[in-house]
This record gives structure tokens, sequence and C-alpha cells, in this order.
């Protein structure tokens, strides 16, 4: 799968082979998949959701971060996308109140 620059991109064609193999995501709908890039509908700041502890990461910048940023948004994680509001999205390290926790099947 590549993007816009025609960039190969493994963790969202891991991504991938993952909701085929879980049965989440049917062969029929891979190429609507394939096709579709998560990261255009991904906002500038993203709190990317920790399993481990239940609770949104800190923050991450599209603009301070790209690589990180590209890797949560190609990768198996849940993303939380807004804070309580666009302008405390800035100043707080993880959206309040915190995201209810996503369901078991997407661990």
């Amino acid at each position: 799968m590549t993007h816009e620059n025609s960039e190969v991109r493994p963790g969202w064609e891991e991504l991938g082979r993952l909701l085929v193999d879980s049965r989440d995501l049917t062969p029929e709908w891979r190429p609507a998949w394939t096709a579709v890039d998560r990261a255009r509908f991904l906002p500038e700041v993203i709190w990317p959701y920790d399993h481990v502890t239940g609770t949104p990461r800190n923050a991450v910048s599209r603009t301070a971060d790209p690589a990180t940023w590209r890797e949560y948004a190609d990768g198996n994680c849940a993303i939380v996308t807004r804070g309580t509001t666009a302008r405390t999205q800035a100043k707080n390290p993880a959206p309040y109140p915190p995201a209810p926790p996503p369901s078991p099947r997407w661990s």
C-alpha cells in the first residue's frame, strides 16, 4: 500500500494483514481498506491510546514529530482525536475526560 507520495508503509500493510487474519476485515473489503489512508482523516494532534495503562498517551503532533505521528496513524492502536475543546487540546498532554477503553476485540 502506498499513499500520496508513493511511500511504502509497512505498518499500514501489517495492520491490514492483522485485521484480515482476525476476521475483522473480510477479504472483500481489503481493496477499500487499501485505497483509503486513515491518516487523511486524522487531525494535526492525536493521542494514541495506551492499551496497557488504559489511558491516552501524550499528544503527538504531525508537524513536530511526523515520523511518530505516521507510526501511530498506521499502527494497531486506537487514537483519541479530540479533547474537551480545540483550544484545550494544544494545552493538555491528554484529553480530559479520559476516553473510554476500546473494545477488547481491538486489543
